[in-house]
């Protein structure tokens, strides 16, 4: 595995691909025996795809086939095979139409950027194949739990968002500083969370998203209805205007309403380009939080909220 590689990271996956052909000519799509293989680029930040040209046709021999391209990088590339990241495939199994891949104790080793990577490259490749309805990953016998703690389960192509951009730097990853509550409800406790997302995504709108997705760290809770929507997120010059349906404005959990609030604002002011928040429901600012907290004027920072 590649050392000093950028640990920029990202929460929903946007990929990079870089279209060169493999056994077809560059201007073609490949037939239907023809697969997209999808590797790491050099410095291991997004993946790149080579058309692969299959010589088998069942579904078994041509699973064997892909992996075996997945083992190894084609004649030329810089990048990086996702079967050659300091863990093994033990083997595969089909569940019905899901492929299920085996991985050995270190696919675990792998950094959650990384990771993200590697599963979107395993997954993209091999669910192309007819009869794969969806990948599903066990490790050292287990299934699969992403990095905020929740079962990958069976995957699919479209599982990862595609971006055909042909920019190298579509792809940004970062790492948050999230606030949630304590166990009382009462505090504020901060969470370290790496993420990737789309260069296209502004980062005041990734903060909210990745709140509102919650959080499974130990002794931090989540604040924000799972089903709140983003309606718009704005910053105009330090000002952060957070657009949310009226789903924000019911209570969730233990957490007290100013932690709830102050969860946004200030998980936004670790960014370094909010000053303040000013929230809307459905485009209008003329509402109480919970009854309790005025929503028509902004709120700053509150370090006294967060537990030491």
């Amino acid at each position: 595995m590649k050392t000093g590689r950028r640990k920029y990271i990202s929460i929903l996956l946007i990929l990079l691909f870089v279209f060169t052909a493999c056994g077809a000519k560059e201007e073609k799509m490949p037939e239907r025996s023809g697969f997209k293989v999808y590797y790491l680029t050099e410095g291991e930040t997004a993946l790149e795809e080579k058309y692969y040209q299959c010589t088998e046709s069942s579904r078994e021999e041509q699973i064997d086939e892909l992996l075996r391209q997945l083992s190894g990088v084609p004649e030329g590339s810089a990048g990086s095979a996702p079967l050659q990241m300091g863990f093994s495939l033990r083997d595969y199994a089909f569940e019905g139409d899901q492929l299920v891949l085996s991985l050995d104790a270190g696919y675990q080793r792998l950094d959650a950027g990384t990771e993200i990577l590697v599963r979107a490259a395993l997954v993209r490749t091999l669910a192309q194949v007819a009869g794969v309805e969806g990948v599903s990953i066990l490790v050292d016998g287990q299934p699969l739990i992403d990095d905020v703690g929740i079962p990958a389960g069976m995957m699919k192509v479209d599982s990862f968002v595609l971006n055909d951009s042909g920019m190298e730097d579509s792809i940004r990853r970062t790492e948050l500083t999230l606030y949630f509550a304590n166990e009382n409800g009462d505090r504020l406790k901060s969470c370290r969370r790496i993420v990737e997302y789309e260069q296209n995504i502004l980062p005041e709108q990734l903060v909210v998203e990745q709140l509102i997705a919650g959080t499974k760290e130990e002794g931090c809770h989540p604040v924000i209805p799972e089903d709140t929507r983003i309606l718009s997120v704005t910053n105009d010059e330090g000002v952060c205007y957070v657009n949310l349906d009226q789903t924000f404005l019911k209570p969730y959990g233990s957490a007290k309403p100013e932690v709830s609030l102050y969860s946004i604002v200030n998980s936004l002011s670790e960014l370094g380009s909010v000053r303040s928040v000013q929230f809307l429901i459905n485009g209008e600012s003329n509402t109480m939080f919970r009854e309790l907290l005025d929503l028509n004027r902004q709120y700053s920072r509150n370090l006294d909220l967060i537990e030491e």
